[in-house]
């Protein structure tokens, strides 16, 4: 009820006023907003209904234009690195642009002072389909919700010679909503078939999700994991 919300709303205030004043901080009362139904933080939307990327930041990724220079491609990915937790394989479409940039550009002790020019060589379809895949992406990212702790979390792992992935969700009012999704690419060791079976690489990302990157969320709550390795 609209009651309780307020309720709520005045006790978790006190919370944060308290805490503030522990710690001797200020808040300017002219900068400050209470009872939205919705706050625009850091490029993104906070709502009842979950975590949301900020239109007007996301209205640019529509109208970018592909890449000219190394340069922009670098600012193209950083943009879209800020994202990416609402990116399901994020780090694996990312991953032909910054080979791409590391090719071209060196790292960023090694840049030269003019950026150096995409060719249409340089540029690709499999980079074209990438670089557009991420635009579409982000501008069509989801809401995502927040963790309910006395739920179950459901864990979902995915692992190829691309990279790790895990999507992190949980069954809120009948419906399965995401919460985060992560991403990252192989390390060079990890890299070699000898060293790891597709099941070692699936077993990778099932540790790397739990034990590092959702490890703040699962630990001392159940858990529910699926993946497609049989073995495993």
């Amino acid at each position: 009820s609209a009651s309780f919300c307020s309720e709520q709303h005045l006790q978790r205030l006190d919370v944060v006023l308290a805490r503030l004043k522990q710690e001797r901080l200020k808040a300017k009362l002219s900068k400050c907003t209470f009872f939205q139904p919705e706050v625009r933080y850091l490029g993104h939307i906070i709502s009842a209904n979950g975590v949301a990327t900020d239109p007007s930041k996301i209205e640019a990724v529509a109208k970018w234009q592909p890449p000219q220079t190394v340069s922009e491609l670098r600012s193209f990915l950083g943009f879209a690195s800020y994202y990416r937790r609402f990116v399901e394989g994020f780090a694996t479409l990312a991953a032909p642009l910054h080979r791409l940039i590391a090719e071209l550009g060196g790292t960023k002790s090694r840049r030269v002072q003019r950026s150096p020019q995409l060719s249409p060589e340089h540029w690709k379809e499999e980079l074209k389909d990438c670089f557009e895949t991420l635009k579409t992406k982000l501008t069509n990212a989801p809401v995502l919700a927040y963790a309910d702790f006395s739920l179950p979390f459901i864990l979902e792992v995915d692992a190829s010679y691309g990279g790790l992935g895990a999507v992190l969700s949980q069954e809120q009012n009948g419906k399965v909503r995401p919460i985060a999704y992560a991403s990252r690419g192989l390390k060079p060791t990890e890299r070699n078939m000898a060293n790891y079976s597709s099941m070692k690489l699936e077993f990778l990302a099932l540790k790397w999700a739990m034990t590092e990157k959702f490890r703040e969320y699962l630990l001392g709550h159940r858990c529910i994991v699926y993946t497609d390795n049989n073995p495993l």
